[in-house]
């Protein structure tokens, strides 16, 4: 019934799920910094990013952690409607997948943050950002449970897989 209602909404003009606060209100609003990047065998990673250099240190990151051979896709996205119209036609996997959210997303009338809250992705999804050290963002990151990693730490956060 929950895919449904999502397939119906994200049908609508601006494609967006409602969002239920990962976290009870009355919760600390705790930013999670990752210290590693997480991922299970065979379950999809999806990166949202508009720059080509975030894709390619992504894409080195993961040949250096094998991800391709232990049964790990990774798929690239450059805007938001190319995930959304991913996320429109699985359904059925949305929800077994690890997102990699770039916040700034140029040219863009939304941003990184935003895909996820919309998408309802946010225990699934790692935000990552210049701007981690503002405290406004760490507190909305904070709120919907999500992951926080700041960008210069790409290159070098350990990828565990499980």
């Amino acid at each position: 019934k929950r895919l449904r209602e999502i397939a119906n909404m994200l049908l609508r003009e601006n494609c967006s799920v409602p969002v239920t606060p990962a976290r009870p209100a009355e919760a600390a609003e705790k930013t999670r910094f990752i210290n590693e990047v997480r991922l299970a065998k065979g379950v999809p990673v999806i990166i949202l990013a508009d720059d080509v250099t975030m894709h390619q240190d992504w894409k080195e990151r993961f040949e250096v952690a094998r991800a391709a051979s232990l049964g790990i896709e990774v798929l690239h996205f450059s805007t938001p409607e190319e995930i959304r119209n991913w996320f429109r036609a699985n359904l059925e996997r949305w929800q077994n997948v690890t997102y990699l959210v770039d916040f700034e997303l140029r040219e863009q009338k939304t941003n990184g943050l935003e895909i996820i809250e919309t998408l309802g992705i946010q225990e699934q999804a790692i935000l990552v950002t210049n701007r981690a050290e503002e405290e406004a963002l760490q507190n909305r990151c904070g709120r919907l449970g999500g992951g926080l990693l700041p960008k210069d730490a790409v290159g070098f956060i350990p990828i565990r897989v499980e």
